[in-house]
């Protein structure tokens, strides 16, 4: 007589990530969490567009790369907070980089591929982060320290294109520039306002 092998069922993840299809042919992001016998879903404002071209594509990547981010950010949540953890110290690890350049992504997508305007600044503005701290500052490090040193910086950057030094107006421009990032970070839910992080804005002079 055979022995019946016993079916073992994998353990479900307890966060998916997921799309829905909208009518303008766009997919939207979100977090499907079941935890604790209970199901939630979380949209995260991060949206697939169609693969219509080569840079379509490449903003399918980015936006991909940053839902994973917070998707992880979310279980490493998850598991602190089930054993005594604070959730505060897990949270804001999205790279400033990369999600600054996702949002020139999201302006590129508006424009339908038109390299102008707030798009160009965008890109910019990771140009000048990169020369000033690198590209591995993660958002939970962006505090009134940050934003001092960013703006010592900025008093002694020159233009990409033509060496010069960037006038007072293109300085306050990307400090300026810098906040809406912040903000937009807070709007999609990748960090908490909390005071240190808005203090940032009041070392513009």
């Amino acid at each position: 007589m055979g022995t019946k092998t016993k079916n073992i069922s994998k353990i479900k993840e307890p966060i998916r990530l997921r799309t829905k299809n909208l009518s303008n042919g766009n997919q939207s992001l979100y977090l499907d969490c079941y935890i604790d016998g209970k199901r939630e879903y979380e949209f995260l404002k991060l949206y697939l567009i169609p693969e219509t071209s080569s840079v379509n594509k490449e903003a399918n990547k980015e936006t991909l790369k940053l839902a994973n981010a917070i998707k992880a950010q979310k279980i490493v949540e998850l598991q602190n907070n089930r054993h005594g953890f604070s959730l505060g110290a897990v949270r804001s690890k999205v790279n400033l980089i990369e999600y600054v350049e996702m949002l020139a992504e999201r302006k590129l997508e508006k424009s339908g591929g038109n390299k102008r305007g707030t798009y160009m600044s965008y890109i910019a503005l990771v140009y000048h982060l990169k020369k000033y701290n690198g590209d591995k500052i993660i958002f939970k490090q962006i505090d009134k320290n940050y934003c001092q040193g960013f703006v010592e910086y900025l008093k002694t950057a020159v233009n990409a294109n033509n060496g010069n030094i960037l006038s007072s107006n293109t300085q306050w421009g990307y400090m300026k520039k810098l906040e809406t990032v912040i903000n937009s970070a807070i709007s999609d839910d990748i960090i908490d306002i909390k005071k240190r992080q808005i203090e940032c804005f009041y070392v513009i002079e």
